[in-house]
């Protein structure tokens, strides 16, 4: 059963076919600050928290800022609402 309606995710950003990985991958980290979640920027993946209306917003903002820069990306997500 949910303890809340918040949800929780873990989500890492694959830029495919790019040199500048990095930079892809950071500029979508940064679009996480436009909604309002937390959020914590792992090795491997990012935690982002928060109602779930702003969670999705930010997810997708990520995805799309990632994919306006690279050539294919893929964003593998996890998802909680416990």
């Amino acid at each position: 059963m949910a303890t809340s309606g918040r949800l929780l995710c873990e989500a890492t950003l694959l830029p495919l076919e790019a040199t500048n990985s990095d930079e892809i991958i950071n500029d979508g980290i940064k679009t996480l600050a436009l909604y309002e979640v937390s959020y914590e920027v792992g090795p491997i993946s990012t935690t982002v928290k928060g109602e779930p209306d702003q969670v999705w917003g930010a997810l997708r903002g990520m995805y799309e800022r990632a994919a306006h820069q690279g050539r294919e990306v893929m964003l593998v997500v996890k998802i909680t609402n416990g």
